[in-house]
C-alpha cells in the first residue's frame, strides 16, 4: 500500500511540474555555467576573492565617499559552490523530474519554474534609465519574482509623495515596492542609504561605474549585441560603495540573525545591461565577487528576455537564506583582511550596526554664531551713514 501511494504521489508531481523540453535545457545549460570547472569555457560563472588594501571603512563615511582599494586574488572558484543546496535543488529536478518533498525547496523551484515559463519578457529602455531606476525595474520584474515574498523598499530620497513606479514600458505594470528607510550602518563606521532593500534580506544597487561590455562603442565579435556581450573586468575597484554596503550588511545580518548557519551575504550590482554578485562573510572574513552576468537578450523593438543565467543566478542570490551552503573550505584561506583594516572599530561593526533610523551628521548645515567688537560696531555705524550720505549727494547732483 505504502509503494502505491508514494508511486501516486510521485505522478503527481510529475504532472504538476508543467515545463516544456526546451526550458529544461536552457534551466540545465544555465545551471551548468555555475558548475563547470573548465578555464576555456568562457560563460562559466565564477568567484574571485579579493583582499582590502586600503579603506577608509575605520571613519564615519557614508557609501558615497567610501574608499576601497580590493587587490584579487590569482585564484577563482565556482559560483554553484556557495549554492550547493540550489544547485542540488535544480539537479534533482532536471534528473528525475518531481518535486523536491521538502516544502520550502519546492516552493522556491516552483517560483523559478513559473518565471522560466511565463514572465522571462520585459519592455523596457534600459539604456536610459538611471541607475536607481534600473534598480527598481529589475526587483520589480526579476529578483522581486523569483523571491519567496516580492515586497521591497526604495531609497526615499528625493521621493516625495510619489508611489515607486516601475520603468518599464507597460503602462499596466505594478510594484511590490514602496519608499522608505533603507539606512545601514553606524554614524562611527560605514553607513548610508541603498538603492533597494529586499524584505530586508538583500541588497540592489546600482553600479556608479558600471563595467564596460565589448561591443558597447564598436561591433562585438561573433555577432553579439552589447546587451549579450560579456564584460571581465572588477567592478569592485571602480564601486567602493558596493564593498561597503556588502560588509556592513553581512554584519548586519550576523548580528540580527546569530542562529543562520553562515554569514556570507550577497548583494546585487547591477549597470551597463550586467548583473554581479558581490559576497562577504563577516564570520571568516571573505571577499568574493561573481564574474559579470548579461542580464538582457533582445526579442525584438525595445522586448527583452532574461539571459537564462541571469536567471538562476537570480533565484539562486536572492533565496541565499534557503539555497546558499556558505564560503568552502578551500575560500576560508583568501582572507578579506577587513577585520585587520578595522581592528580599532571592529566593536561598532560586530554590535552596533542598525537597520534603518541612521542619524546623519549634519556638519554643512551648522549654525554659528557671529562674534564681533564694539569698534566695528561703531565704524559699521559710520560706514553706512557715509553710503547714504553719499547716495544723496550723488542723487542730487543728477
Amino acid at each position: 500500500m505504502g509503494g502505491k501511494m508514494a508511486s501516486a504521489m510521485k505522478r503527481k508531481c510529475v504532472i504538476d511540474v508543467d515545463i516544456r523540453h526546451d526550458s529544461v535545457l536552457r534551466v540545465a545549460n544555465a545551471t551548468h555555467t555555475l558548475c563547470i570547472a573548465n578555464q576555456r569555457f568562457s560563460d562559466a560563472v565564477k568567484l574571485s576573492p579579493h583582499r582590502i588594501n586600503r579603506s577608509n571603512a575605520g571613519g564615519g563615511v557614508p557609501f558615497s565617499k567610501a574608499f576601497c582599494e580590493t587587490i584579487g586574488y590569482a585564484v577563482e572558484f565556482m559560483f554553484g559552490d556557495v549554492f550547493q543546496s540550489g544547485i542540488k535543488v535544480i539537479t534533482d529536478f532536471l534528473y528525475q523530474k518531481t518535486l523536491p518533498a521538502d516544502k520550502m525547496d519546492s516552493l522556491l523551484l516552483r517560483k523559478l519554474l513559473d518565471f522560466v515559463k511565463d514572465e522571462r519578457r520585459i519592455k523596457v529602455y534600459h539604456e536610459k534609465l538611471s541607475g536607481t531606476e534600473l534598480a527598481v525595474t529589475l526587483t520589480n520584474h526579476l529578483f522581486g519574482k523569483l523571491a519567496t515574498l516580492g515586497s521591497y523598499l526604495v531609497d526615499r530620497c528625493d521621493a516625495g509623495e510619489k508611489e515607486v513606479e516601475c520603468s518599464c514600458i507597460d503602462q499596466s505594470c505594478e510594484t511590490a515596492g514602496r519608499y522608505g528607510d533603507t539606512s545601514i550602518g553606524n554614524i562611527d563606521v560605514w553607513h548610508g542609504d541603498v538603492d533597494v532593500l529586499i524584505n530586508n534580506d538583500l541588497i540592489v544597487q546600482h553600479l556608479k561605474d558600471p563595467p564596460r561590455s565589448r561591443g558597447e562603442n564598436e561591433s562585438s565579435p561573433g555577432g553579439q549585441t552589447p546587451v549579450e556581450a560579456k564584460v571581465n573586468c572588477s567592478v569592485l575597484a571602480g564601486n567602493p560603495h558596493i564593498t561597503a554596503q556588502t560588509t556592513v550588511f553581512s554584519f548586519l545580518q550576523k548580528k540580527t540573525h546569530p542562529e543562520r548557519d553562515h554569514f556570507l551575504i550577497p548583494c546585487f550590482g547591477v549597470g551597463n545591461s550586467t548583473l554581479v554578485v558581490v559576497f562577504y562573510d563577516s564570520e571568516h572574513d571573505v571577499l568574493l565577487e561573481s564574474t559579470h552576468i548579461p542580464l538582457f537578450r533582445s526579442s525584438g523593438c525595445d522586448e527583452y528576455e532574461f539571459n537564462d543565467t541571469a536567471i538562476i543566478v537570480s533565484w539562486l542570490t536572492v533565496n541565499y537564506k534557503y539555497l546558499c551552503s556558505g564560503v568552502t573550505e578551500d575560500m576560508k584561506s583568501f582572507k578579506g583582511d577587513f577585520f585587520e583594516d578595522v581592528r580599532e572599530k571592529m566593536k561598532i561593526y560586530e554590535g552596533e550596526l542598525q537597520l534603518g533610523n541612521i542619524a546623519y551628521p549634519v556638519w554643512n548645515v551648522l549654525k554659528k554664531s557671529l562674534q564681533f567688537s564694539s569698534f566695528l560696531e561703531e565704524q559699521e555705524m559710520k560706514l553706512v551713514a557715509i553710503i547714504h550720505r553719499e547716495m544723496r549727494e550723488q542723487g542730487g547732483i543728477e
